[in-house]
């Protein structure tokens, strides 16, 4: 009887895979001054191997997956890295085919410094450069430069837009070109500098530079300059200064529509003026804010018509006339 029981636990614990797994288990226990039974002690040696073996078979295998872990671990982090790499390269060369595929249209995206942010005095030289390169463009050959979301910072400098050369950003407030251009590149100068045939849409057009001459410079905006018959279209647009908005300038027959935009100054400003005696500006459905002297275009037979003009300071709309 007590050989099949014997038989019965050995059997248990040689074919018991939870045995193997489990902590080892003593099959036989002795207690003092009684016979200990030569098959019950081999039961227990026998026991204790079975789960020592097993240990060190796990252990063993268990060593072996850490180590190709660790190799699969460094490959990974060499494979992500280069993942990046390959990321930024196909991000680089998606523009790139972008721009090739787009003959008269150049994307211009702000450039990301470190920590991923945008490089705003970078993301300046790279418009600046950009709309340079342009040396073509004409009635006949019109360009389109496209701003992605971001600030272009010119730092002292000028945008020069080219004749027939449009710029559209991604919304006002959304792409936004500023500049501190104190005035300091004469008379007529601003942040952006549009020579005739334009299209300005969709950004914020910002000077930050003080006024000085004690009041008599103003930093402008935007100043429209062209010795040739021109028509110039600014919509969507938000043009904002210490000074003055809008400047035309020269004698050439301009004609400029602004609609759905937004003029605010801080210091007193004309928000558009102009010494051209030929220059027709009409503006709708669009607001001026800050401390304003309003509206006005110089002498000769220049015009200025309002249509649906918020004054955001007096809570009033302005006339016919915009004053």
């Amino acid at each position: 009887m007590k050989k099949a029981q014997y038989i019965a636990v050995a059997a248990a614990l040689l074919f018991s895979s939870s045995a193997w797994a489990a902590p080892y288990t003593i099959a036989n226990t002795f207690v003092a001054g009684t016979q200990a039974i030569a098959a019950q002690v081999n039961a227990n040696f026998t026991a204790a191997k079975t789960a020592i073996d097993d240990n060190d078979t796990r252990i063993t295998a268990n060593t072996a997956s850490a180590a190709t872990n660790a190799t699969n671990i460094t490959v990974n982090t060499a494979s992500a890295a280069s993942n990046t790499t390959d990321i930024a390269s196909n991000a680089t060369a998606i523009t790139n085919l972008q721009n090739a595929a787009l003959v008269r249209t150049i994307n211009v995206s702000p450039v990301i410094g470190g920590g991923g942010v945008i490089d705003a005095v970078a993301s300046g030289t790279a418009l600046i450069n950009a709309v340079a390169a342009i040396t073509t463009s004409g009635l006949t050959n019109p360009f389109l430069v496209k701003l992605e979301p971001g600030t272009f910072d010119l730092g002292l400098q000028m945008l020069s837009l080219p004749d027939s050369v449009s710029l559209e950003g991604s919304g006002q407030g959304v792409s936004i070109i500023t500049s501190a251009e104190p005035g300091a590149l004469g008379p007529f100068t601003a942040a952006v500098n549009a020579l005739g045939n334009n299209t300005i849409s969709h950004l914020t057009i910002k000077n930050t530079a003080p006024v000085s001459g004690g009041g008599t410079i103003a930093p402008q905006s935007l100043v429209i300059t062209s010795a040739t018959a021109t028509s110039v279209l600014i919509e969507n647009t938000g043009l904002l200064s210490n000074g003055g908005g809008l400047i035309v300038n020269g004698t050439a027959a301009v004609n400029v529509t602004v609609r759905h935009s937004e003029f605010a100054a801080v210091a007193p400003a004309r928000m558009i003026a102009s010494d051209s005696p030929n220059a027709v500006v009409l503006v709708s459905h669009s607001s001026q804010s800050g401390v304003l002297v309003g509206f006005i275009v110089g002498g000769g037979t220049g015009s200025l018509q309002c249509f649906s003009v918020f004054n955001k300071t007096t809570l009033a709309v302005a006339s016919a006339t915009c004053q």
